[in-house]
């Protein structure tokens, strides 16, 4: 086999300690076994790097890159492209798993059609017990650039497989954190959410909003730590910060309000939320809309706008009695649709029937 048919595998990683062997793990059983695997530490505090040096020890196709510093996935993914020795560049994150044969048939895809840059998946997701929570599948459709700039594509970028040459003319700005970051607050609409508080506020001063949720100090528009006092201290909202019983506090709510444009999967929380037995209110973007039937278990509301999000909460605050009947309906939406045994059973009958 030439170095030409040959794949770097990047994985940046930062405090994975929980994941990270078992994606390394993933690597090593892949059914492509040309390939070598750069191990990318961003500052870790954990044991992250003790577990990525113990398999580069156990593998020559494996090293660890390590400076100690924390420079954010955008840098650490361009250090992957310039460290990569081979002409195809595979994507993967710390906390992914590896198909026993996606190297296999990417590379063959690549190789067959040389006019094309880049290939990518659809996933499974799954829970922190590794229970089947969501399936995403690609559509085949072509893409303009207006689709792109609205999130509306087909690309999962953490299973890419590019060429390095695209990669190289297409670098990550290290300058635009949140465009690699999907988790940060921005993205789940907390702007949002204090917007269609405060108007709701005007005409009921006594509803209560609460935000769970750290703030990330160095993502690029989030919601600053000033600016959340302030909210606190005018009672716009309550904010208890990180907590780690979240659905204790989802129990203690009448409506759980997720505002996200997060589109990699069906949010957790909501599912939760569901499951307890909640109204929701969402944005009606993938992986969101999945959620809810409209006006049935709560409301899909379009995404950047507050007024539309102030109008259905003002919706349950005028009819109570919607809250407990659509809450129902939530909760037996979360026993058909997300019930970990039903999903997995759904998802066999699937493979076995594509297969």
């Amino acid at each position: 086999m030439t170095d030409s048919h040959y794949i770097t595998i990047g994985i940046p990683f930062y405090n994975a300690e929980r994941y990270l062997s078992d994606a390394i793990k993933s690597v090593l059983v892949q059914s492509y076994p040309y390939w070598e695997l750069i191990l990318v530490d961003d500052g870790s505090s954990d044991k992250s790097l003790e577990i990525a040096k113990y398999y580069a020890n156990k593998d020559s196709r494996i090293r660890v890159i390590s400076d100690g510093k924390n420079k954010k996935l955008a840098a650490r993914l361009n250090q992957i492209i310039f460290e990569a020795k081979y002409d195809f560049i595979a994507r993967m994150d710390a906390d992914d798993l590896m198909s026993i044969s996606r190297l296999e048939k990417q590379i063959a895809a690549l190789k067959e059609n040389p006019h094309i840059n880049l290939v990518t998946t659809g996933c499974l997701t799954i829970g922190k017990e590794n229970e089947l929570t969501g399936v995403r599948l690609g559509r085949n459709i072509q893409m303009n650039a207006t689709m792109i700039l609205n999130g509306v594509t087909n690309l999962l970028h953490a299973s890419m497989l590019a060429r390095k040459e695209w990669c190289l003319r297409n670098q990550y700005n290290e300058n635009r954190v949140i465009a690699q970051d999907y988790e940060l607050w921005l993205k789940k609409g907390i702007h949002d959410y204090i917007k269609a508080a405060k108007i709701v506020k005007e005409k009921y001063p006594l509803v209560k909003f609460v935000v769970l949720g750290a703030i990330d100090k160095q993502a690029l528009g989030s919601l600053k730590e000033e600016e959340l006092v302030s909210l606190v201290k005018t009672n716009i909202v309550e904010y208890p910060g990180h907590v780690n019983n979240v659905s204790e506090w989802i129990a203690k709510a009448s409506v759980f309000v997720l505002p996200s444009y997060y589109r990699e999967g069906v949010p957790r929380s909501t599912q939760e939320a569901m499951a307890i037995g909640r109204a929701i209110i969402t944005t009606d973007v993938p992986g969101c809309r999945e959620t809810v039937v409209d006006g049935v278990n709560g409301f899909l509301v379009p995404k950047w706008n507050p007024e539309a999000l102030a109008e259905k909460m003002i919706y349950f605050i005028e009819h109570p009695d919607q809250i407990e009947k659509m809450g129902y309906e939530s909760y037996k939406i979360a026993q058909e649709k997300f019930d970990a045994n039903i999903v997995n059973k759904r998802l066999i009958e699937f493979l076995e029937a594509v297969g």
